[in-house]
């Protein structure tokens, strides 16, 4: 299996070209049909609740963009397709600002009873903003689905819904899901640059293998070669991130940096080859690697602690690479955030504000008192999804938030995803003791700083405040954010000392 996962969003497969309307998604977590209980009061966004009603969204969405309003009777209007079912397959909520919704339709045409699928993509925007924002979009430029309309205003709501593979911010989705357009203009750099000179492209497919919406779309393109004049063929397998404006080029030169690295050289760093870059398109190239993520691994089997050790071994490697990187990310920056943190957690979890009060005000004075940092070249986003195992090799993937800064930070925060899926699997403490133990010393052999067990829990604490629990509220999801008292109160025990041995 070849892995290349992202931010937790929208995995939709099976897309073949020329079938936009039909995609099929790879849920990460349930999804929603009913209404989801707490939902925030947000004075700049009122019409959330709505919004993350999947029965409320249905009737809405029917009406709006497959009932035809312009119809002179009834039975025309209604002549469409009916949605059977809306799911709430994704959501980003960005308090006081707005908030992103994917809604999954499950679509019956009235005349043929033929079943489709829709995927939509909706942001409410904050009250009284949307219609200037609507009117601003240019309609020729976007490609007409399947069924229903591409985009929709839903003024009731100050809601814009994007019908895929229109994004508001992916204007290169519809060109990747071109047969034609990939085999004649996308692709054939990418195939000089991967395979050589002299191939012809003979067949091209795409799958979609992971969609965040308005901000990156990944597909799997396999295509078909044949080198002309001597009739050898052969198949190929690239990846294509298309990115939303000005995203992109800089991982791309990362990524360039890496793979041209000592430690990727000498085998001690495994990762993706970077391929090349459409600046037009915003869109990145570059080769899979084979495996699956240490996420799906139970962590309780006889090869954990050898897969913990080599995971260490290539975090260390990515640490030392030595590469140039203009982002910095500075103690200042993490305490602000905290800060942030500390006025946000009481509006989801009101009981939990003096506990949060008190944990974020001991973090700050702890933070004063860290004392001189390290610097290394951090992945920035380091989490169990984005470390690949394959038998016994381990491969580093998704280094858009590449920076500088304290080595603690990255170490914090894989402990804290390693927390964090303990705590939703029910591991045993020692277990979890015993991995993160053994990640620990493994790296600690393997860097010329020393480890110093009041930072690491200083910056575990943090991650799981500043990521863990922030990536449950911005998400809304219900099966995590009852889990917020959970997160908030681990993170107090361990600015104590008392939530796990360091």
């Amino acid at each position: 299996m070849t892995s290349l996962r992202d931010a937790p969003g929208i995995r939709p497969i099976a897309s073949r070209l020329g079938i936009l309307g039909k995609v099929g998604l790879i849920r990460p977590d349930p999804p929603r049909g009913g209404p989801l209980r707490n939902v925030p009061q947000d004075r700049a966004v009122p019409h959330l609740a709505e919004a993350l009603d999947a029965a409320t969204m249905r009737t809405i969405l029917q009406g709006a963009l497959f009932d035809d309003r312009s119809a002179t009777n009834a039975r025309t209007a209604k002549a469409g397709c009916e949605v059977r079912r809306c799911e709430i397959e994704w959501v980003k909520y960005r308090p006081g600002k707005n908030c992103t919704v994917a809604y999954r339709l499950r679509l019956r045409d009235r005349a043929t009873g033929q079943g489709s699928e829709q995927l939509l993509c909706a942001r409410v925007f904050e009250r009284g903003t949307s219609l200037a924002r609507f009117q601003a979009i240019r309609l020729e430029d976007l490609t007409r689905p399947r069924s229903g309309r591409p985009i929709t205003h839903l003024p009731d709501l100050d809601m814009i819904v994007w019908a895929f593979p229109n994004d508001s911010k992916l204007h290169a989705l519809p060109k990747m899901l071109d047969a034609d357009c990939l085999r004649g203009e996308l692709l054939p750099t990418v195939v000089e640059a991967a395979a050589g000179p002299g191939w012809q492209i003979h067949d091209v497919g795409c799958d979609v293998v992971q969609y965040v919406p308005e901000e990156t779309c990944t597909a799997r393109v396999r295509a078909r070669l044949e080198r002309g004049g001597t009739g050898e063929r052969r198949a190929l397998i690239v990846y294509g991130k298309i990115y939303k404006e000005g995203q992109g080029a800089g991982t791309y030169g990362m990524m360039q940096q890496l793979w041209e690295s000592g430690a990727r050289r000498e085998g001690r760093l495994r990762m993706a080859r970077p391929l090349a870059y459409d600046h037009e398109l915003h869109t990145l190239w570059q080769a899979g690697v084979p495996g699956t993520a240490l996420l799906e691994d139970d962590l309780t089997g006889h090869h954990t602690d050898s897969l913990i050790a080599k995971a260490a071994d290539a975090v260390a490697a990515f640490h030392l690479t030595g590469v140039s990187c203009s982002r910095s990310v500075e103690l200042a920056e993490v305490r602000s955030r905290l800060q942030d943190m500390r006025r946000l957690l009481p509006q989801i979890a009101p009981c939990c504000r003096e506990t949060v009060e008190a944990l974020v005000d001991r973090l700050l004075v702890q933070g004063e008192q860290l004392g001189d940092q390290p610097v290394a070249v951090l992945h920035g986003d380091l989490r169990l999804r984005h470390i690949i195992v394959d038998g016994d090799d381990i491969s580093l993937i998704d280094v858009d938030r590449v920076c500088h800064g304290s080595p603690w930070q990255d170490i914090g925060s894989l402990a804290a995803a390693i927390l964090y899926k303990g705590m939703l699997t029910r591991l045993p403490g020692r277990v979890i003791r015993g991995i993160l133990a053994t990640f620990n010393a493994h790296y600690a052999r393997s860097v010329p700083w020393k480890a110093s067990n009041a930072v690491v829990a200083w910056y575990t604490a943090v991650a799981l405040i500043n990521e863990r629990a922030l990536r449950s509220i911005t998400r809304l999801q219900q099966d995590t954010l009852h889990r917020v008292d959970e997160l908030i109160e681990l993170a107090s025990r361990i600015s104590r000392r008392e939530g796990t041995q360091w």
